[in-house]
C-alpha cells in the first residue's frame, strides 16, 4: 500500500520479524534476525498469514505466539510487524548536551565549598526573563566574612635592638584577594631600662617570610618614664590581596640595654578579621 510522509520505522519504530515457516503446530518462537524476540503485548504484533494481516487474534508468552488453531504447513506466514512504543524514547545517561537543549543545565550537584569568587554568577529573574549577574554585583561590601583569634598565656620579653617573634600569632585564609584583613593584638605591653620599647605586627604569606606592616617604624613604642605593663592594643588594617593562608604576629625590639615585655601578667591575645571588600 503506498503512502506520502515518513517511513513507518520512524513513526512507530516498526520491527520487523522473522516470518514463521508454519508445520501444524499451534504455538511458534518468534525471533529478529535468528534471535528470541519477547513482543510488548499481543496487540503489538501485525501478522500476514495467506496474504491476510491478522491483528488482535492471537496470543503471546514470553517470545512464543499462540494462533489458537493449528496453522498447516500449506498456509504461509507473509510478514510479522511488531509495534514499537512510537517515537519517544528515553536517551543513555550523559548523551543529551547543553547544545542540544539550547540553553544550561543547573543541576547543583558540586558543592561551591568557598566563598564565591567575584566573576561567578547567580540566576535572577529581570521582570519574568531569567538573566545572569555577577557575584561582585551582589556581594555585601564592608561584611565581615571570618574572625580568627590566637592566644599566648606566657610572658615574653626581648632584649633584641631589631624586631624578633613575641610568640603571638594567628593564621587566616583569606576567602577572596580584594578581602582586607584587620589585625588587633591586645596585651600589657612594658619595659624594663631607661629606654624604649618598641611593637610591631608582621606578616607571612605561605612561607616566604615576614615583612613589617609598620614598615619598620612599628605601630607602638613605651618609653621608660611610661608604666612598665598595662593593656594596650596594635591596630592595622592590612589588605594581603590573596587567598594564600597569612599568618600575623606581634614583633618587639628595645633600645640598647633595655628590654621590652608583651603579655606582662601572662595573657595576651591577636585577633585576625576578615572584611569583604
Amino acid at each position: 500500500m503506498a503512502y506520502i510522509g515518513r517511513g513507518l520505522d520512524k513513526i512507530s519504530n516498526i520491527e520487523k520479524l522473522d516470518a514463521i515457516t508454519f508445520d501444524g503446530s499451534q504455538s511458534y518462537s518468534l525471533t529478529k534476525s535468528s534471535v528470541a524476540f519477547t513482543p510488548n503485548s499481543a496487540n503489538s504484533l501485525i501478522i500476514s498469514i495467506n496474504g491476510v494481516c491478522q491483528f488482535g487474534n492471537v496470543t503471546v508468552s514470553g517470545t512464543s505466539v499462540d494462533f489458537g488453531v493449528a496453522m498447516t504447513s500449506s498456509d504461509t506466514n507473509d510478514f510479522i510487524l511488531h509495534l514499537g512504543v512510537g517515537v519517544v524514547n528515553t536517551p543513555a545517561d550523559a548523551t543529551v548536551t547543553n547544545a542540544k537543549l539550547a540553553q544550561d543545565i543547573i543541576s547543583g550537584e558540586t558543592e561551591l565549598a568557598v566563598a564565591p569568587a567575584d566573576t561567578d554568577e547567580f540566576l535572577v529573574s529581570d521582570a519574568g526573563t531569567l538573566k545572569r549577574i555577577d557575584y561582585s554585583l551582589i556581594k555585601g561590601a564592608g561584611k565581615v566574612l571570618q574572625v580568627v583569634q590566637g592566644t599566648d598565656t606566657s610572658e615574653r620579653s626581648t632584649t633584641s635592638t631589631s624586631y624578633v617573634s613575641m610568640t603571638l600569632n594567628a593564621s587566616i585564609t583569606p576567602s577572596a584577594t580584594s578581602s582586607k584583613v584587620l589585625v588587633i593584638a591586645q596585651a600589657a605591653f612594658g619595659i624594663s631600662g631607661t629606654g624604649e620599647a618598641y611593637f610591631d605586627i608582621a606578616r607571612d604569606i605561605g612561607g616566604a617570610g615576614y615583612v613589617s606592616l609598620g614598615g619598620g617604624q612599628g605601630f607602638g613604642q613605651i618609653n621608660s618614664g611610661d608604666a612598665t605593663g598595662g593593656a594596650g592594643a596594635l591596630v592595622t588594617l592590612n589588605a594581603p590581596s590573596t587567598t594564600s593562608a597569612c599568618n600575623y604576629r606581634v614583633d618587639a625590639a628595645a633600645s640598647s640595654g633595655d628590654t621590652a615585655y608583651v603579655g606582662r601578667g601572662g595573657f595576651s591575645t591577636i585577633i585576625l578579621i576578615e572584611i569583604g571588600a
